[in-house]
């Protein structure tokens, strides 16, 4: 039982790993001066922040919202700052993150130090670059430097509380507190257990908690 116990926390902890080695490239990768971005026609793109913050901001004038949750809108330039690591983001995926990061907010969930401080070191890119001037933003966007890092930097925000939450899942699930914290994932508790893919089990109990999460919320989806 001892033998199953250790190599349950050992894949749990290469998880929750590669989650924080993948957060900390998503948000590192491309708040450098020289990110590298796949276009349209799949080809690399070296953008400076200045033209990050051009891609980032350009549906500033008259964002669609893609989405509210509890009133908040979730805009086309959210998805837009998603976008930025080249990736193809869904309205789903914002709505989660932002859920996610409103809960942890709200409940004190602390986000790792090594990616606040991260996060931290891209903030002060920003505001020193010899491009991204706040007088450029206000010329080009309508708003401020604050405005546009802001904006920018909600996605590592929310990305850094994504990883908490991970980390307290995995702890509450290994340490079998789950169900007795949350009568409601018993059921889930049981068939993770019961699982002999402790990976696909694990990502099923992310689900379940941010199901039980996500039900105070009021999401709207256009």
């Amino acid at each position: 039982m001892s033998k199953i116990i250790k190599t349950t926390k050992r894949i749990a902890s290469i998880i929750l790993c590669i989650i924080m080695a993948t957060m900390l490239f998503a948000c590192t990768a491309d708040k450098t001066n020289n990110n590298s971005q796949i276009s349209d026609t799949g080809e690399k793109q070296s953008l400076s922040l200045k033209e990050q913050a051009d891609y980032e901001m350009r549906h500033i004038d008259n964002p669609k919202v893609l989405a509210t949750v509890n009133g908040h809108e979730i805009t086309q330039v959210d998805m837009d700052s998603f976008n930025i690591d080249g990736r193809k983001h869904t309205i789903d995926e914002l709505v989660k993150y932002y859920i996610i990061y409103d809960y942890g907010v709200k409940n004190g969930w602390k986000m790792d130090e090594r990616v606040v401080d991260s996060n931290k070191k891209i903030e002060d890119g920003m505001r020193n670059d010899s491009e991204l001037t706040d007088e450029y933003c206000q010329s080009e966007y309508g708003i401020s430097l604050e405005e546009v890092i802001e904006i920018s930097m909600r996605r590592c925000n929310q990305a850094a509380m994504d990883v908490t939450f991970n980390k307290i899942v995995t702890d509450e699930v290994l340490s079998g507190e789950c169900p007795k914290k949350h009568p409601e994932l018993a059921s889930a508790y049981k068939k993770y257990c019961k699982s002999e893919n402790k990976f696909k089990a694990m990502e099923k109990m992310n689900d379940a908690y941010y199901e039980m999460i996500a039900e105070d919320y009021d999401v709207v989806i256009y």
